[in-house]
């Protein structure tokens, strides 16, 4: 059965290559090369599109011969970008907006997520019900410094509670947080979707309280700087629509966008031997593959950018760290110059591709 997939899936990939090819003119493109600079050490589910694009082709049928980095965190991710040692970088937007202090001129051209990545979980049958009964609880945080703690913040103060210097407790991450939680060390945890969605996976479940104006806003984006936005347009409308395409498919058929993150990082695959291991990574990636799934419904557009909601981010983050006037203006910061363009593929195309890899 494992040969029949792998042979379905080289087959598959045959006929997405072509179908991307069809959205270019069916012409071999000469590839100019982009680099794009992931917020993560390592590879992860919170990058997926770009592993699902690159082992499709999706890239190259752009004419992009896509370079993926990884590096420690979406600050240093900006940082490189910003500089111009990396044509884009894919993370999240806090340190765009706090970086303007600093000079950083560099915009968010697409948003990737339908979702605000951080919120607070609570261990489902706990008796904490609602965002106002979290009053006296400790609140497990990856760090003092994480963005998930200025969210949760905002939480707890729409909900009238007011933060005590013991509120938030620094727990680190994946194991150590579980352990943390169910020890009673912390009553409520702070962290974002992608470490929420292992946590699940490994049998917490959980009770989430979101932000009750920013819920829908989704901080994880495409941001490159005013220099590559003026001189790699083209590359970069190319880069949005195989993230686009991308995007679709793992949404469509999330048991072959599993496969093809593994075949990206095989240290990721779970082994045939262990059956129920497997579906349980595909639950966890369903998770995933459904915040990528925004603006591919009819009369939608994909990444568009909400400058509402963006402001209002923006704000929040500037409020937190106390210079609320310093907050910048969004034309400063984002830019839908390049929606159209990004928007230019056949979506039933990429939807019958991806049933295709159905057995």
């Amino acid at each position: 059965m494992k040969n029949n997939l792998i042979r379905h899936i080289k087959n598959s990939t045959l006929t997405s290559v072509a179908i991307a090819l069809a959205f270019t003119g069916g012409a071999a493109q000469a590839q100019t090369k982009l680099t794009v600079q992931g917020g993560a050490p390592v590879p992860t589910y919170s990058l997926l599109p770009l592993y699902v694009g690159q082992q499709l082709g999706y890239f190259k049928a752009e004419g992009i011969d896509l370079e993926i980095r990884n590096t420690a965190n979406a600050s240093t991710a900006v940082q490189l970008m910003a500089a111009n040692n990396a044509d884009i970088a894919l993370a999240t937007v806090e340190p765009l907006l706090l970086g303007q202090d600093s000079g950083v001129k560099a915009k968010v051209f697409l948003q990737n997520h339908k979702t605000l990545m951080y919120s607070i979980g609570v261990p489902k049958g706990s008796n904490i019900t609602t965002p106002a009964s979290l009053k006296g609880a400790k609140i497990g945080v990856s760090n003092l410094g994480s963005a998930s703690l200025t969210v949760a913040k905002s939480i707890l103060l729409s909900a009238g509670i007011t933060p005590t210097a013991d509120t938030f407790v620094p727990v680190g991450v994946g194991d150590q947080a579980l352990t943390a939680l169910r020890n009673g060390n912390v009553q409520a945890l702070a962290m974002w979707d992608v470490m929420y969605a292992a946590m699940e996976r490994n049998g917490q479940q959980f009770t989430y309280f979101t932000h009750p104006t920013l819920g829908t806003f989704g901080n994880l984006a495409s941001m490159a700087s005013d220099t590559t936005i003026a001189t790699k347009q083209k590359a970069l409308c190319g880069y949005g629509r195989a993230l686009a395409k991308a995007s679709l498919f793992a949404a469509e058929n999330p048991e072959a966008a599993v496969e093809l993150y593994w075949d990206f990082n095989p240290a990721a695959r779970v082994p045939a031997s262990k059956p129920e291991e497997i579906k349980k990574a595909v639950v966890e990636l369903k998770y995933i593959a459904d915040i990528f799934n925004v603006g591919f419904g009819p009369g939608e557009k994909y990444g568009v950018i909400d400058e509402n909601k963006f402001k209002q981010y923006a704000e929040l983050l500037y409020k937190d760290k106390g210079t609320p006037e310093k907050t910048p203006a969004i034309s400063a910061v984002a830019t839908m110059a390049l929606n159209n363009c990004i928007n230019e593929f056949d979506r039933a195309a990429v939807r019958k591709a991806a049933k295709e890899w159905k057995n």
